[in-house]
């Protein structure tokens, strides 16, 4: 089975990103399933889920669970694939967009 290392290989590469915590940020690892990190936004009422490898539709179910014992009112989870496909996968809707611009790609 692989380790958190091996799984953080793995997200790496299917995100094109390198793997790194922001403030507050945790994580809920198991060896034969993955990992998935989250934060908890209590002004939206959230479970934001920023990073997840592994199997999905588990994990799926492990933060449905979370939210409900949280006392949460939904999962927010981000992801740069294509968001139609989750949402035939999870159900839910796209909510909002975010936009990247390095110190290199801003307009002067």
């Amino acid at each position: 089975m692989p380790n958190m290392e091996e799984w953080i290989e793995r997200y790496e590469e299917g995100s094109r990103s390198r793997f790194r915590l922001s403030h507050g940020e945790q994580i809920v690892f198991e060896e034969d399933k993955g990992f998935f990190s989250y934060v908890v936004c209590e002004e939206r009422e959230a479970l934001e889920i920023p990073k997840m490898v592994g199997d999905g539709r588990y994990w799926a179910k492990v933060i449905k669970e979370m939210v409900k014992k949280m006392g949460l009112k939904k999962a927010l989870f981000f992801t740069k694939r294509n968001p139609a496909a989750w949402i035939r996968r999870y159900g839910g809707k796209i909510y909002g967009y975010f936009l990247e611009v390095t110190l290199e790609e801003a307009k002067q």
